[in-house]
């Protein structure tokens, strides 16, 4: 599923009638951290996911992404995940400065922790 949406994006940058599916991506996610018990494929995923939203403008929509996959297990790949949606927030139109100064402060913290 997980290439179906990556084959769907990369069509979609010649072809103007075919759609990004996100939903494809998230169902790709979701099998990744419920049956296969891998949560690096997962962030794989996301971060692909979160490319294709960030391509189309959907700087929200990426933020969103990657804040779902942070948890309390690792705090590195939280951290990581966390400025990355901050940014998004930064990028966005317009600008949530306020989530960015969040994500971004906890952001730090958890880079403090590790």
């Amino acid at each position: 599923v997980e290439l179906a949406a990556l084959s769907l994006f990369m069509l979609s940058l010649t072809d103007p009638g075919k759609k990004y599916r996100a939903d494809y991506m998230e169902e790709a996610i979701t099998k990744y951290l419920t049956l296969c018990q891998s949560p690096e494929f997962a962030v794989r995923a996301t971060l692909f996911d979160a490319m294709c939203l960030k391509h189309q403008g959907l700087f929200v929509e990426a933020a969103n992404c990657y804040i779902k996959m942070t948890n309390e297990l690792s705090d590195l790949r939280s951290a990581m995940l966390l400025e990355q949606a901050a940014y998004c927030f930064l990028l966005s139109n317009p600008p949530n400065i306020r989530k960015y100064g969040f994500h971004i402060v906890l952001s730090g913290y958890r880079f403090a922790k590790t």
